[in-house]
């Protein structure tokens, strides 16, 4: 018990400060990200001018006259959350750990891109507050949720629950 709790404090106290780490590698961050989703927007048909950062929403600069804005800080804290828990897991080795470091981050990353990419999508195919805008920003909020904790749980769900070896009974004479 007390080793679960020491980890949730270890957890706390680290998102705490990754997340005011992150708040200074956000922007720059979300630069990337627009700029790779213009790019796979503008292979699949669709005509972004432009993309931009303002107060930690990407900005897609559709023509002279149309802009379309996502929230995507809110959509990027996952990665706080994934690298808070790694950090925090106990007896992780430090290759095993910076190993599941990269891979989620880049599994998470590219989520982003997925997400960014689904959202301009519907929002382009329907209006923003229909029904199917509303219930995909609703599930996909979900899963940004969930996707950190379930990365962590895969990554390190073999060594944590592995089955530990138990002493044998011992003989007590009886046959």
């Amino acid at each position: 018990m007390q080793g679960k709790l020491l980890f949730l404090l270890k957890f706390l106290f680290l998102v705490s400060v990754a997340m005011l780490g992150w708040l200074l590698v956000a922007p720059g961050y979300l630069r990337i990200l627009g700029q790779e989703s213009a790019a796979i927007l503008n292979a699949l048909g669709y005509t972004v001018l432009s993309t931009g950062v303002t107060q930690l929403q990407i900005v897609f600069q559709l023509d002279t006259t149309h802009n379309v804005s996502f929230a995507a800080i809110s959509s990027t804290l996952n990665l706080v959350v994934f690298v808070a828990l790694v950090v925090a897991t106990p007896g992780t080795p430090w290759r095993r750990r910076l190993a599941s470091l990269v891979l989620g981050t880049l599994l998470l990353h590219l989520a982003h891109v997925g997400y960014l990419l689904g959202v301009f999508t519907v929002n382009y195919t329907y209006e923003p507050t229909s029904a199917v805008s509303r219930a995909f920003a609703s599930i996909t909020d979900m899963l940004h949720l969930l996707l950190p904790f379930l990365l962590w749980a895969v990554m390190e769900a073999p060594r944590l629950f592995r089955k530990r070896p138990t002493a044998p009974p011992a003989f007590d004479g009886v046959g």
